[in-house]
């Protein structure tokens, strides 16, 4: 397990430096406090387990973006690693292998003003997904609600993540975002976008010369390796009047949909005629979602408990997988009901065509709106990371889906089985790309050296799917992880996908020159393969090493 005893490596004099910015109430070296912040959720399990993750030295919380510029400064003087971190995934945000991390925790930084008439929001990195959702929809406006829930960073999401199912009608969040405010790795202050033109220009991405927001973000971000945002101005979207009305007891508790929205269960023939469906709904660009969900998530949403789940998966096989072939559809009335009714009468025609079976559906909604029961991934065992996931043809994510399924069977366990099943897959961008994430969930007892069910030979084998059978894959199929640098080690997979390690190192060698925005992200799993060489086998570096030459 990870050694708790935090080196008092931050000088003295820095520390009363970073009081005097912030004020004495908002710097602490208190161990206890600092022990808080010490990362032990979603794929850092790899760090804590491992003995990799380590207590922050000092947490520091800047209330606006010139405390934020200062405090970069100073560790940049003193030489002092910073790691920016703000809501619910502070707990992914520690500090790693070494002692004298600072801790930014942006939480005060929680102003949000909408802009109703230019269908904008301007937010600090401490708004979350769901108290924009809560104003927006009092306003007949939406976004999406990520997957990974709406306690997250509006901020911290759109630069690292941003997809959603509804995400096929609404971009990828690479497009939601306008102009920004940046605090660059050595503590500039850069305004980005149409905000060069002033405090009241936050409507664009662009702007006067290159659009520079490309630093901070490609299809994925830099998990805080690139200094700070700490503004930003993301795009709203029309939705419809009406409210969405809880109702129910916890656990029991769900949103009745307003007339104008409606959900649809179909029932496809095989996995041929669901993709064909999708791609037929992207052609006639109706719905405001189409997707296929592992048949695990279904059997969690009709769970009570733990052991509801396990009284019912035990039971079942690679058969009950082949057979459901559900296809989930969303659709919105965004203008009125007719468009309902319009779109409806078009997916019936489709799914008929094609032999579909419309299924009973309740017309409620418990994650796909407000991602409120997101934290139900870990239900089943305890633990849970995502193999891969990543935006592609709709061709290339099935083929992956399929393969990686397969794959599984060889480590179930320990692995919890799923059965061959083919993943999660949805379209994007009115069906000009599909997604594709399967998650695996394990034990983390079995992972735990502290732990009685500590097994070493198992816990090995956990390490391996991720990094080196996952990515021996992907490579395989040219499919491209939005993962690389969280499980699977970019040093590994990058020769086969142009050497784009080298830009990633040219990037933070010209920007971040002292290394001192939250490293040594994105490498730090290939930190990990080189304390524990073993998890990536010869087989996935022969193998990835054969397409990188071909």
């Amino acid at each position: 397990m990870v050694e708790t005893k935090t080196k008092e490596t931050i000088p003295q004099e820095a520390f009363e430096e970073l009081r005097a910015i912030v004020g004495p109430d908002y710097a602490t070296m208190d161990p206890v406090i600092c022990q808080a912040y010490h990362g032990r959720g979603y794929a850092r399990e790899q760090m804590w387990f491992l003995g990799c993750s380590t207590r922050p030295a000092c947490v520091v919380m800047p209330a606006t973006t010139g405390e934020v510029a200062r405090i970069v400064k100073l560790c940049n003087r003193y030489g002092l690693p910073y790691t920016p971190a703000s809501t619910m995934w502070v707990i992914q945000a520690s500090s790693r292998f070494r002692n004298d991390f600072i801790i930014m925790d942006l939480k005060r930084m929680n102003s949000m003003e909408i802009d109703e008439k230019n269908m904008i929001a301007i937010c600090g990195p401490g708004v979350i997904y769901g108290q924009l959702l809560e104003e927006i929809l009092k306003k007949d406006m939406y976004t999406i609600a990520p997957g990974g829930g709406s306690q997250v960073s509006v901020v911290a999401n759109h630069l690292n993540c941003g997809i959603c199912p509804l995400c096929y009608r609404i971009p990828l969040s690479d497009r939601r975002i306008n102009g920004s405010e940046w605090v660059n790795p050595e503590g500039e202050i850069i305004r980005l976008g149409s905000l060069l033109a002033g405090e009241n220009s936050w409507f664009w991405q662009d702007g006067f010369g290159p659009n520079i927001t490309g630093i901070l973000r490609g299809q994925f971000g830099w998990n805080g390796g690139m200094g700070i945002v700490t503004r930003m101005s993301v795009k709203l979207y029309p939705f419809q009047p009406q409210p969405m009305t809880p109702e129910g007891v916890t656990p029991d508790t769900h949103c009745v949909l307003p007339p104008r929205t409606k959900f649809y269960n179909i029932r496809m023939p095989d996995g041929e005629s669901l993709a064909k469906a999708m791609d037929e709904i992207s052609k006639a660009q109706i719905t405001a979602n189409a997707q296929k969900v592992p048949v695990a998530w279904r059997q969690i949403a009709k769970s009570a408990d733990r052991n509801d789940f396990w009284n019912a998966w035990d039971n079942t096989t690679e058969e009950d997988i082949i057979k459901s072939q559900i296809l989930r559809v969303f659709i919105v009335g965004y203008t009125s009901q007719k468009q309902l009714e319009y779109e409806e009468q078009i997916l019936m025609d489709i799914i008929e065509e094609l032999g579909g079976q419309l299924g009973r559906t309740r017309q409620t909604d418990q994650s796909l709106l407000k991602m409120s029961d997101s934290a139900g991934m870990w239900m089943m065992t305890g633990g849970y990371m995502s193999n891969t996931a990543g935006v592609d043809s709709q061709r290339l994510c099935a083929q992956t889906g399929i393969e990686l399924g397969e794959k599984m069977l060889e480590y179930n366990p320990p692995l919890m089985p799923q059965y061959n099943d083919p993943g999660w897959y949805q379209s994007t961008e009115f069906g000009h790309q599909c997604y594709l994430e399967i998650p695996a969930y394990m034990d983390p007892d079995i992972l735990d050296p502290e732990a009685p069910t500590y097994d070493k030979a198992e816990a090995t084998r956990v390490y391996q799917w991720y990094m080196s059978e996952v990515p021996a894959i992907e490579v395989k199929n040219g499919f491209y992880s939005i993962f690389d640098g969280q499980h699977i080690p970019v040093r590994l997979k990058a020769p086969a996908y142009h050497n784009y390690h080298i830009w990633v190192e040219r990037f933070k060698q010209e920007f971040d020159t002292n290394n001192l925005s939250n490293p040594p992200q994105p490498f730090d799993i290939d930190e990990i393969q080189k304390r524990y060489p073993e998890f990536v086998t010869q087989e996935a570096k022969d193998a990835i090493s054969k397409i990188a030459k071909s």
